[in-house]
């Protein structure tokens, strides 16, 4: 991606790990990239965040399995009030092990540990999809 097309990017991006390392390098890749971050290291702080922002959020980034709230648990409660919400979820398990259990899932997901280049083309491929249902 070009600079001048990262200038361009102003979308915002609700990133949601558990994982503390994981979570500051993956704010940093966004940033980079020329998102504007939310961090929560949790589902319950991310719900809260969302909220309260008083701007669009363009797409939840979440970890699959965290404590207090998961992520396909949070996608779940925040698309019952915001129906047109994107998602990208992100694991360090296996695509098909999660694939046979949800398919929402499968079709938006990264695999932990990625690349700059991987995150970076699946949230562009994720913000651009139409929202589902």
């Amino acid at each position: 991606m070009n600079a001048e097309k990262q200038d361009k990017i102003r979308e915002t991006v609700l990133l949601v790990e558990d994982e503390d390392i994981v979570r500051k390098l993956t704010h940093k890749i966004l940033t980079r990239l020329g998102y504007q971050v939310l961090v929560a290291c949790n589902g319950c702080d991310a719900f809260t965040q969302y909220q309260n922002h008083a701007e669009p959020i363009d797409l939840l980034l979440t970890d699959m399995i965290m404590p207090k709230m998961n992520g396909r648990d949070l996608y779940t409660k925040l698309k019952e009030q915001h129906p047109d919400l994107k998602v990208l979820f992100m694991s360090g398990y296996n695509e098909s092990i999660l694939a046979q259990q949800d398919s929402v899932a499968a079709n938006f997901f990264i695999q932990k540990p990625f690349s700059y280049e991987s995150l970076a083309l699946k949230v562009r491929e994720a913000i651009e999809q139409p929202a589902t249902a």
